[in-house]
């Protein structure tokens, strides 16, 4: 297929080495302009899919900003 399916994957360093502590799938055909980290959260500047959008052409810019939050990756209204 012509999918480009986008996880977001969160790293840690405990003793030295790296850890895969969470992972959360994000969607199909996303496009990320920037990741930064901003007051421990992860905040994405992405192109996404608005509701009437072709799966070739997503035309919603958005933010969306995650967290973790008991080992696993919730996403945060912003607010």
């Amino acid at each position: 297929g012509s999918g480009g399916f986008l996880d977001l994957a969160v790293v840690e360093e405990r003793d030295g080495k790296a850890v895969n502590s969470a992972v959360l799938y994000l969607g199909d055909r996303l496009r990320v302009h920037a990741l930064t980290i901003v007051d421990g959260k992860i905040v994405l500047d992405v192109t996404m899919h608005a509701p009437d959008d072709p799966m070739c052409c997503p035309s919603l810019r958005t933010t969306r900003r995650f967290q973790l939050e008991r080992g696993g990756l919730v996403e945060d209204s912003g607010e």
